[in-house]
């Protein structure tokens, strides 16, 4: 049974194993007027339906027994915010949030049992509940998959953005990544299991699906190239192959996963039939992209200002170099290739003098004859 805004849709249906009922037209079900009670709709909280269902007995696998007094049923309830949205009596349903057993007298539910049609309306007159009646039904893998993949989309991959783009770490913008990877990783496993319980995903042919498992294998490879350019960096100090593999990862492959996956996330709401999330969802998502932009561009503007402000060097006489001061040899300097500047004669010290490098002859003997001077012609 379908229940649509405040009217009542009988669909019949058939399920097998713990999975969504699908749509059969075989059962021939159809809604009659009750004896007595409410007319088929909507009344002080309740829905109430009354319908005829003929050569029903043999199509469930267990045959009903129109002569128990006892008939097994089950029962599944909803709560608000999982209507169907539609009226259509093959549309598609949402996970129940309660359940329940309950068993019905059949000598009474049927014509050949008397003249009252099934009236449980009021009172339970044909039916009772077993054990200790409404369960609920805790659905972990609906909530539980949506969770992993916004918090990833929405947070995780936006703050290894920002760490990147403003704070310049990248070892913080590899935790942020793989951080989201685990994430997107754990949302495709949990996907995977929900397209063995509804009728719309048992085929893997909706957009929401296809998209997903494009975006996780783009997402492994943006990883591992990603790992690959800092550690080839790191080892050569140079960028990979010129630096055009970790240019398509940052200008091209990042926000394009970035960008589908905040789209398809959308989309995989209208997919679970829970559409009114995106009430909450695309303004966060529309915030957060805005915001992320903004920190990014105001942070090159004030780089590249910075920049330009660079210091002259004041001109002035040579100054003298520090005893035993010898200027490095060619090619030595530091990390970042500028080469060694002499030190500062006032700044010297004994400890600065380079000991190894003094002259290795003795000086002049100050108690000797002077020598005199060759004649010149």
């Amino acid at each position: 049974m379908l229940i649509y805004l405040l009217g009542v849709t009988l669909s019949p249906r058939l399920s097998d194993g713990h999975s969504e009922p699908t749509y059969s037209d075989t059962i021939k079900l159809s809604m009659v007027t009750p004896p007595k009670g409410p007319n088929n709709t909507y009344q002080d909280g309740m829905y109430f339906v009354s319908g005829t269902c003929k050569g029903c007995i043999h199509l469930a696998p267990n045959t009903l027994d129109l002569n128990s007094t006892a008939q097994p049923f089950i029962f599944a309830l909803g709560e608000e915010g999982r209507y169907p949205a539609t009226a259509s009596l093959s549309g598609p349903l949402r996970r129940h949030a309660y359940y329940g057993y309950f068993t019905m007298d059949m000598t009474k539910a049927t014509h050949g049992g008397g003249d009252d049609a099934i009236s449980l309306h009021n009172v339970n007159a044909n039916a009772a509940l077993v054990g200790s009646g409404i369960v609920t039904d805790h659905d972990l893998a609906d909530p539980g998959h949506a969770f992993v993949m916004v918090l990833a989309w929405l947070i995780i991959f936006p703050l290894g953005v920002l760490s990147l783009r403003v704070l310049k770490n990248v070892k913080l913008h590899m935790m942020f990544q793989t951080i989201g990877l685990i994430l997107g990783i754990l949302g495709a496993a949990s996907g995977f299991y929900l397209t063995t319980l509804y009728n719309r995903s048992k085929h893997f042919n909706s957009a929401h699906q296809i998209i997903g498992l494009l975006l996780v294998i783009a997402l492994i490879g943006q990883w591992v190239g990603g790992f690959l350019h800092h550690r080839y960096y790191v080892r050569n100090q140079g960028p990979w192959m010129n630096g055009l593999p970790i240019k398509g990862h940052k200008l091209v492959l990042g926000p394009v996963i970035l960008l589908v996956g905040l789209v398809n996330a959308a989309v995989g709401f209208n997919f679970a039939v829970a559409h009114q999330w995106n009430y909450i969802y695309v303004p966060l998502a529309i915030v957060m992209l805005i915001t992320a932009t903004a920190v990014v561009l105001i942070r090159d503007i004030i780089a590249r200002r910075l920049g330009g402000r660079k210091q002259h060097p004041i001109i002035g006489p040579p100054q003298p170099m520090p005893f035993g001061w010898q200027p490095p040899p060619a090619g030595s300097g530091d990390f970042y290739g500028r080469s060694a500047a002499p030190p500062s004669l006032a700044a010297s010290t004994r400890s600065d003098i380079a000991l190894d490098r003094l002259p290795s002859h003795e000086p002049p003997s100050y108690s000797a004859e002077p020598v005199k001077p060759r004649d010149m012609i």
